[in-house]
């Protein structure tokens, strides 16, 4: 029974592992496309008064 607990934590500490590099993948995206937010706001007034 030790023995199954054993590769049962393992398989879960696998599982969060993977959790936590898409996680780490996903905060890089989302400051990857704040910045991009950011510049569209800065470029946005211009496109404006150019109307």
């Amino acid at each position: 029974m030790g023995v199954t607990l054993t590769s049962k934590t393992d398989e879960l500490l696998e599982k969060l592992n993977k959790i936590r590099n898409c996680q780490t993948i996903l905060n890089e995206e989302i400051s990857v496309l704040n910045s991009r937010k950011y510049c569209l706001i800065q470029v946005k007034p211009s496109k404006n008064v150019a109307k």
